[in-house]
């Protein structure tokens, strides 16, 4: 797991519970954002797919040339979020199924930002018009690596969802598998209850230590 995901995580189980000093300090003010719109693209067979699955999968069998099979792309209607400069905003997934041909090799999911101008019902071509709107750059990747069926998948995404709240009402993501492996992650859409979320709150405050 990248330093990244663990950075996430600790964040999580620091607000989970009362940190007890001289005092309990009780969490508040942690703010959960679902996902308004998610759905999977087949690039391989140029469709699209509105399921409770987000795949993301990649075969990498052509000598280390990886091909893109699927995609998923997600977004959230952020036009109501109050963020703080200390806030912190962390994306999560869960993973229904995870599945990599050889152990021994290196996987990941890579999490890209992407223009909002799509919704579920738009056309394959305006959705692919919607990725290269953007396109990739090494300061929009963001990467989770793990192979466990039923992970929590976690990304930071403070600083994008900052920069895009305080000019537009909605950021998108677009997930994609790669490797030097063929590597598929099936996620949990909206459409189950229990799809992608952004997760909002302060990071913690300083904890004063109390001498004698």
């Amino acid at each position: 797991m990248r330093l990244g995901v663990v950075l996430c995580v600790l964040v999580l189980m620091a607000l989970a519970v009362s940190v007890s000093i001289a005092q309990d300090i009780p969490v508040t003010n942690i703010t959960v954002v679902q996902a308004i719109e998610d759905i999977t693209l087949d690039m391989e067979n140029a469709r699209i797919f509105n399921t409770d699955n987000l795949s993301c999968e990649v075969d990498a069998s052509y000598s280390g040339k990886d091909e893109l099979l699927s995609s998923s792309y997600i977004q959230f209607d952020i036009s109501d979020l109050q963020i703080s400069d200390n806030d912190v905003c962390v994306l999560l997934l869960k993973a229904t199924s995870v599945e990599k041909r050889a152990s021994d090799e290196s996987a990941e999911i890579i999490l890209s930002f992407m223009s909002s101008e799509w919704t579920e019902d738009s056309s394959f071509t305006d959705l692919a018009n919607a990725f290269y709107a953007t396109g990739l750059s090494s300061d929009a990747m963001l990467q989770a690596a793990t192979y466990d069926t039923g992970s929590i998948f976690a990304f930071d995404v403070s600083n994008r969802v900052k920069e895009v709240s305080s000019a537009d009402d909605y950021i998108s993501f677009i997930l994609m598998a790669s490797g030097n492996t063929d590597y598929r992650v099936d996620f949990k859409s909206r459409e189950t209850g229990e799809g992608p979320c952004l997760l909002i709150m302060p990071y913690p405050l300083p904890i004063t230590t109390v001498e004698g």
